[in-house]
């Protein structure tokens, strides 16, 4: 799933998400859609793991 665009002040932008990565899993769960993002995230309890691809590079932002 493409980050497309960030609002100001969103989460994203402050977790250091930008335009142009692929978030590929939450909490090693694949996601292709936002709503399953979404629930992904509601159903973390909080504590998520976001991976995601970056000029080719897969990362992991942990968040608690």
């Amino acid at each position: 799933m493409v980050i497309v665009q960030i609002r100001r002040g969103a989460t994203a932008m402050r977790l250091g998400l930008i335009q142009g990565d692929v978030i590929v899993a939450v909490n090693g769960r694949n996601v292709n859609t936002v709503r399953e993002l979404r629930g992904d995230l509601d159903s973390a309890n909080g504590s998520w793991d976001i991976t995601f691809r970056r000029d080719g590079e897969t990362r992991t932002l942990r968040i608690d």
